[in-house]
């Protein structure tokens, strides 16, 4: 190391560091669980970030620029520098989320890989890390456990353990059972820690963990911080102005300004070494306030001397350790290798056939009960939704009451028919808008850290709505239906339920996939907007055949279409006998008539089904895909 104390590179290995005991001599968890100590892991990186040209005609923008560092296991490494100097991104690219527009390498122990090779051994705790309210922090922590600890290894009780001893070593204890909305934000911040510790990961990075919080809970969390890095780990922090009392708990620092490195290494030594490029502070003046000032270019901008001193120290580390790497430094392997260190992170601690930690199943039934016990702790909208069902299927019956089977109200029959269409599917559609936007942010962080695969998420979301979905059309159903007459032979009523449930299904996935592709605002308004050309070739305001030949095929392809004419033909075709006259004559006493007016006579019940189950089908793979392509663009 040169005299000035800069880059921290040296070719030793980390000093070892004896993990805290718990009550049963089983390192920090006291419980017997399989929680490996001996993975520590060191990071030398290279990275520069550029972030392409947008279409709004700006080029292309360099956020980082060759920034070099070290971060080591057993210290914990603060990350300082002015807002917008590209801190969050250096955490977000090694931690392998963002992969467009990187150049350079992160070596992991001396070996080359890239970010997303070591994705399953570190973690980020974003800044404001969501959560879901309605859970307590005990279910949190236990859910967490079940996803990430692998059941043929970690019995019930043993997850159990797990829980209670990160609330232990938190200091969450008193706030188990609180649910998360009522937690103060310091008991958040140390939850979210919490969550990501269950599979004792080597490497933790922080975004901001201290941001939104008093002195005294900065300085808890930043105490936890020290001693998740005591215990092996490498921890590094992104930090906003710390306090001096709070920036003593540091190791070591990297600086960076501009998008590059000023310094990186001991916080013992950040005041000596840019004394050294020029830059004294000031007695009894806070030195992390200090080198972010000089950061900021508060203090002048003539920084060569610290981009030197970064060269002198940080390159020649870089180039040692990757001539081990290459096997041009033979003695020097041991050095970088710590000893008992699995060298291929990839097999270090392999995950199950699915390359979840957990197997398919296991992933659908933790989420399927979490949705579940969400959806019942919050049943205000639920209750809300079945009370409109029932209340609008009553006030249309006593409006249409007994219209079903009187020949000369037929007019204001097949409005009805109509009315249910647009009711079921608007009343459920615009509702589940609001169902991803509101768990759009707990989704990307859980998978992310691959807690689950996609289609586990989205087919518990998706099940767990079942009962709403089954209850409230059947309610509105069996209260409309027979209020106004409708015919009850032959399963006439079964056939319109099964049709009315289809509607309510495409509903539901119709408002899921615009709220997942466009988020809640711009969902409310094209939700409806993309559904008046559908309800224009539905059939009823013009029947089908007198649509203009060039435009018929769009009828086609109207969900409204298939439940309007499923229902008509429930309720009118398949031989329904002559319906009651109270006046002399009645055109259209003969269903087989009005559905020879309407243009619905060679209608088929199936066919309407199938096209409502066609368009569910698409719909649901057009979600799975939003899904997709949000994940990939939340990475760049």
């Amino acid at each position: 190391m040169s005299p000035r104390g800069g880059a921290l590179l040296e070719m030793a290995p980390a000093a070892t560091v004896t993990p805290s005991q718990g009550a049963n001599g089983h390192g920090v968890n006291g419980n017997g669980v399989a929680r490996d100590q001996s993975l520590r892991l060191r990071l030398d990186f290279k990275i520069s970030y550029v972030v392409p040209e947008k279409k709004s005609g700006s080029g292309p923008r360099e956020i980082l620029k060759d920034v070099r560092g070290c971060l080591r296991p057993g210290r914990l490494t603060a990350i300082l520098g002015p807002s917008g100097t590209g801190k969050t991104s250096c955490l977000s690219i090694l931690t392998g989320q963002r992969a467009a527009g990187v150049q350079g390498r992160v070596l992991v122990n001396g070996e080359e890989r890239s970010p997303a090779s070591y994705r399953n051994y570190c973690v980020l705790i974003a800044q404001e890390m969501s959560l879901l309210n309605a859970l307590t922090a005990r279910e949190t922590l236990r859910i967490a456990a079940d996803l990430k600890l692998p059941s043929n290894k970690h019995s019930c009780q043993q997850r159990d353990d797990v829980v209670a001893d990160i609330a232990r070593t938190l200091g969450l204890e008193a706030c188990l059972d609180t649910s998360v909305a009522h937690l103060s934000g310091g008991e958040k911040k140390r939850l979210s820690i919490g969550i990501e510790l269950v599979t004792n990961p080597p490497i933790m990075f922080f975004d901001e963990p201290t941001s939104g919080l008093d002195s005294v809970s900065s300085l808890q969390v930043v105490s936890h911080l020290r001693t998740l890095a005591l215990e092996g780990r490498t921890v590094a922090v992104v930090l906003h102005q710390p306090s001096s009392r709070l920036f003593r708990l540091f190791d070591d620092v990297i600086v960076l300004g501009g998008g590059r490195s000023l310094y990186c290494g001991a916080v013992s030594e950040a005041a000596s070494t840019f004394s050294a490029a020029g830059f004294t502070c000031p007695t009894f003046y806070n030195i992390a306030d200090y080198v972010v000032e000089v950061a900021s270019g508060e203090h002048g901008t003539e920084m060569d001397a610290l981009y030197k001193a970064i060269d002198a120290d940080v390159q020649p580390a870089l180039e040692a350790v990757e001539d081990v790497r290459s096997g041009e430094a033979g003695e020097a392997d041991a050095l970088v290798r710590p000893r008992g260190v699995a060298l291929d992170v990839e097999g270090a601690a392999p995950p199950c056939c699915s390359g979840y930690p957990v197997s398919f199943w296991v992933q659908f039934a933790v989420l399927f009960k979490r949705s579940l016990v969400v959806s019942w702790r919050d049943m205000n909208m639920a209750w809300l939704r079945l009370a409109v069902h029932l209340i609008v299927g009553l006030i249309l019956g006593f409006l249409y009451q007994d219209v079903g089977n009187e020949a000369s109200k037929i007019s204001g029959n097949v409005a009805c028919i109509f009315f249910f269409v647009l009711f079921l599917f608007f009343s459920n559609a615009l509702p589940t808008v609001l169902t991803f936007p509101l768990e759009a942010a707990v989704f990307f962080r859980e998978y992310s850290n691959n807690w689950y695969s996609m289609p586990a998420y989205y087919l518990s979301k998706v099940l767990a709505d079942f009962p709403y979905l089954i209850v409230n059309p059947t309610v509105f159903v069996l209260v409309a239906y027979y209020m106004t007459d409708q015919p009850t032979q032959d399963l006439r009523p079964v056939l319109v339920w099964f049709v009315c449930v289809l509607i309510v299904f495409t509903a539901h996935a119709y408002g899921l996939l615009f709220g997942a592709a466009m988020g809640m605002q711009l969902a409310v308004f094209f939700v409806p907007a993309s559904t008046i050309p559908l309800v224009l070739f539905s059939g009823f305001f013009l029947h089908i055949p007198d649509i203009p030949s060039l435009l018929r095929w769009l009828s086609y392809v109207s969900n409204f279409r298939y439940g309007f004419e499923g229902l008509a033909v429930a309720i009118y075709g398949m031989d329904r006998k002559p319906m009651n006259c109270a006046i002399p004559y009645c055109h259209w006493r003969r269903p087989s008539k009005i559905l020879e007016d309407v243009g619905m006579l060679h209608s088929n019940y199936w066919t309407d089904v199938t096209g409502l189950l066609v368009w569910l089908l698409c719909l649901h793979v057009g979600l799975l895909i939003t899904l997709k392509v949000k994940v990939i663009l939340s990475r760049r």
